[in-house]
């Protein structure tokens, strides 16, 4: 890979929806194959994930399909805010914040409802 290359895939992963992104993407990846079992440390950890380890597995694997797809959304919409050319520290953080809310929303709407 040439240096222009990898100065640009190097600024790109260095984006805060970009970096936020793949971070919670790999930190999801595990919860969506029910790898990581009840705990409060990793996870969602919401009072009625803990009532029952079928409750926890159900929550944390639906929770990071949604954070993945949010993670995702994130993404794109960090690069739109980019290639649009606004590069202020709040337009920056915006879709982080929003795609974050809105899977953390999804997944307690879903654990109301088992």
């Amino acid at each position: 890979m040439d240096s222009p290359a990898a100065a640009t895939l190097i600024s790109w992963l260095l984006r805060p929806t970009t970096a936020s992104g793949i971070l919670l993407i790999a930190v999801s990846i595990p919860l969506v194959f029910n790898k990581i079992p009840p705990n409060h440390f990793y996870g969602f950890r919401l009072k009625k994930a803990f009532e029952s380890e079928q409750n926890w597995y159900a929550i944390n694997h639906y929770g990071a399909k949604v954070m993945i797809v949010w993670s995702c959304i994130m993404i794109a919409a960090g690069e739109m805010v980019f290639r649009m050319g606004l590069t202020s520290p709040f337009v920056e953080i915006a879709p982080l914040v929003v795609c974050m809310a809105a899977a953390i929303g999804q997944t307690v709407r879903f654990s109301r409802q088992i």
